[in-house]
């Protein structure tokens, strides 16, 4: 009787585990071309999907209450998740399946959020252009291009040894995207990601001819809405010849550079006046070695957050051009003056 009563206790056990399993993951099954109705009560909802390789599917979920959708592969792996990429408060994900297998969809309300309520889950096929082109782009000109559905937007320009070149890019569905420049032989010279829109800044030409401008989704999805791309000279101020005066902020330059040339072993101290306050943000100065990747965010900066001005002393390690680049975000117009100055000299 004993040995009994424990199996029948142990059978309980496991009804009882698997029953409460069934009400934290009610898990039913969604086909691509599917729209299903349900009604969420405080339980996260798994819905089974089968995929083959290379499919692209659009996931929405729509409800009165703030949605959120989560991607796994069968072995319980994250993959890919979207809070607000429908309109409001609704979820909208675009993914392309890697292998030939069960996904599992997880339907949930954002944060600590209690999902209740009626909700509608759909997924549907995408048909996808592997690429847009844009065609041949000018040094000042600005195009735009319809990217919806496409994986990749393509652009060239013709360049020459020695130029020194921005490639700006502005989408207005907010991507985050990957930005490749391929030289005239078709090799990459470039790549820069941001999280939002891509930007190369400050790069040298080392071979005339045509380059290739490819930009692609952060996370390797499609792309969707406008994107415009410029390519044009980028505007380098050295100072090599003493003091420099130039204007950032307002939206138009947020990026300046100045260069100067430094001598290994040598005491210098950036000197920056301001003819007015920041408003709302920093104004920040990053000094970059020769050969350093001039959007890196280097360990000798300084930022002004108030005031009018201030210095920063810094030891050069080499021989080399050095790069000084100012961000300022701000909406009003700031003056910048600066100078470098040798304080010691080995």
């Amino acid at each position: 009787m004993k040995t009994t009563f424990n199996t029948l206790r142990a059978l309980f056990v496991m009804v009882l585990a698997l029953s409460l399993a069934s009400v934290a993951f009610a898990q039913e099954e969604i086909s691509v071309g599917d729209s299903i109705e349900g009604e969420a009560s405080e339980d996260i909802v798994e819905y089974e999907i089968e995929l083959e390789e290379g499919q692209v599917i659009e996931i929405n979920l729509e409800a009165d209450w703030d949605t959120y959708i989560e991607l796994y592969d069968d072995r319980g792996n994250f993959l890919a998740s979207d809070d607000d990429g429908g309109e409001g408060r609704q979820s909208r994900l675009v993914f392309v399946a890697d292998d030939t297998d069960t996904y599992v969809i997880r339907v949930r309300a954002f944060g600590d959020d209690v999902p209740t309520g009626d909700y509608e889950l759909s997924v549907e096929e995408l048909q996808i252009e592997d690429s847009v082109d844009m065609g041949e782009l000018e040094y000042g000109d600005d195009e735009d291009i319809d990217s919806d559905d496409a994986l990749s937007v393509v652009a060239t320009f013709e360049g020459e040894a020695g130029d020194t070149i921005d490639i700006l890019t502005t989408s207005d569905d907010y991507l985050s995207t990957v930005l490749i420049l391929q030289g005239p032989d078709g090799d990459e010279v470039a790549e820069t990601e941001n999280w939002g829109d891509a930007v190369l800044r400050n790069f040298e030409l080392e071979e005339s001819g045509t380059y290739t401008i490819i930009i692609e989704e952060r996370d390797g999805s499609i792309l969707s809405g406008d994107i415009e791309v410029e390519v044009r000279e980028s505007q380098v101020i050295s100072l090599d010849n003493g003091e420099v005066e130039f204007e950032i902020g307002d939206g138009d330059d947020d990026f300046t550079f100045i260069t100067f040339t430094a001598e290994d072993d040598v005491l210098y101290q950036v000197n920056i006046l301001l003819d007015d306050e920041p408003d709302f943000t920093d104004v920040s100065f990053f000094i970059l070695e020769e050969g350093e990747n001039i959007t890196d965010y280097s360990e000798q900066y300084l930022r002004i957050s108030g005031g009018l001005g201030g210095s920063y002393i810094f030891e050069s390690d080499d021989d080399g051009v050095y790069t000084i680049r100012i961000e300022y975000y701000g909406s009003n117009d700031i003056d910048v003056t600066m100078s470098v100055e040798v304080l010691e000299q080995e």
